[in-house]
């Protein structure tokens, strides 16, 4: 994998990663996309695309899922740490990582209502991806108004698609 560094990278240099996922019905198959892209003010540069698709999994771990590929990428990718903007259509892991984070860890990952906080093993993997990363968190009301958003959406459908009739 190629390590970006340019020192000719202007201090508006900024990642955005959009996030998606799709399971349909819990505990059945499901996807997740990523569309990673890096500006220079506002000019596009690069754009990176992440699927993947996996059997019995719920939309919940596809997204953060969606997001610990998105960090790790970003990790492996850019030695200069540019900060970094994830938009998702799910409050869930935008609300996760920026509102409920801290308390789950101050409670011993324990829940509002004292119960263990559900998928603890891929909240400890994205802390884990995005630690040292300047990540900005951001939830979406609806995928048609974000151009990124709708073609993530697209891609995560179609991996889904591709992954059912693989199987």
């Amino acid at each position: 994998m190629q390590i970006i560094e340019n020192a000719s990278l202007s201090l508006t240099t900024h990642i955005t990663v959009h996030i998606d996922a799709e399971c349909p019905v819990s505990h059945a198959p499901g996807s997740f996309a990523a569309i990673i892209q890096l500006w220079e003010g506002p000019s596009r540069g690069f754009r990176h695309v992440i699927a993947a698709s996996i059997g019995n999994t719920t939309k919940n771990r596809m997204e953060q899922k969606a997001a610990i590929a998105s960090m790790r990428f970003i990790r492996d990718t850019y030695a200069a740490a540019f900060p970094i903007t994830v938009y998702s259509v799910s409050n869930y892991v935008a609300d996760g990582m920026s509102l409920w984070l801290h308390k789950w860890k101050t409670k011993n990952w324990s829940s509002y209502d004292k119960s263990p906080v559900k998928n603890r093993d891929l909240w400890e993997a994205l802390v884990d991806a995005a630690e040292g990363l300047r990540v900005e968190w951001k939830w979406l009301r609806s995928n048609l108004k974000d151009p990124d958003n709708k073609a993530v959406d697209a891609l995560a459908k179609t991996e889904l698609e591709r992954y059912r009739s693989a199987t």
